[in-house]
């Protein structure tokens, strides 16, 4: 259809990019209440992908798309509205908090994540870990990183009243890590270079710290550049060590 369509044009699948033509196809299906392409005229007015940027217009859509239940436009309006730094004694709250309760009912995996940790902070004067508990291991194993990050954390911790299980702690650890998230990456290489929770083995943390600091991750480069220095392989680099 014309949603699928405009996604081809402004991504340039199959297809030379043309964002007119996206808007064009766009507009066609999202005058007939179609959520998605609502959401992509938000994203394309966002970002100014056909145009000057409009956020005005950017947010118009967005709550367009979230009548029509589209799962990111009410995860983007939540957020907006400040969630999850909000508390239940202010105007935003309900609102954000039900826009988000929609996007995790419909599978959006980042907002399942924020509904968990809302129930662990007690959002709305109720903590309740149960819920939490069943949000964050829901997004975790549908493959969100963050949320396998969490969850490793929470095993190695025996946070959010998850039972301390080392050996789950390092599994999600381990697959948040493969995954590409930049915090359990660097968080396995301390583990495994200290032997922490795992066996030592300085080798393979030295690989997870240049894997996140050829990413960007600051605080890897800086471990990588420490690992280097000392020698936490058996020999130090240090020309290696100034390149970080």
């Amino acid at each position: 259809g014309g949603f699928h369509f405009a996604s081809c044009l402004i991504n340039g699948l199959g297809t030379a990019k043309d964002p007119t033509n996206a808007v064009y196809w766009a507009r066609k299906s999202a005058s007939q209440g179609v959520g998605d392409a609502q959401y992509l005229l938000g994203y394309i007015s966002d970002l100014g992908l056909a145009g000057p940027r409009d956020e005005k217009a950017a947010m118009e859509w967005y709550q367009s798309a979230v009548t029509n239940g589209q799962p990111q436009a009410c995860f983007k309006i939540a957020i907006s509205l400040g969630y999850p730094n909000l508390t239940s004694n202010v105007d935003n709250y309900a609102e954000a908090h039900h826009l988000m309760l929609l996007a995790a009912q419909s599978g959006h995996r980042p907002a399942e994540l924020n509904m968990a940790m809302g129930c662990f902070r007690g959002d709305g004067g109720v903590t309740n870990y149960e819920a939490g508990q069943r949000w964050l291991i829901e997004s975790a194993r549908a493959g969100w990183p963050k949320s396998e990050y969490y969850l490793g954390l929470a095993y190695l911790n025996g946070q959010f009243q998850f039972t301390k299980d080392t050996d789950q702690g390092v599994k999600w650890l381990r697959q948040a890590a493969a995954d590409d998230d930049l915090e359990a990456q660097g968080v396995l290489g301390i583990k495994l270079s200290m032997g922490v929770d795992m066996p030592r083995d300085a080798q393979e943390g030295m690989k997870w710290f240049r894997r996140a600091a050829e990413y960007g991750s600051a605080k890897c480069q800086n471990d990588l550049g420490y690992a280097l220095e000392i020698g936490g392989t058996g020999t130090s680099d240090l020309v290696e060590v100034c390149m970080w």
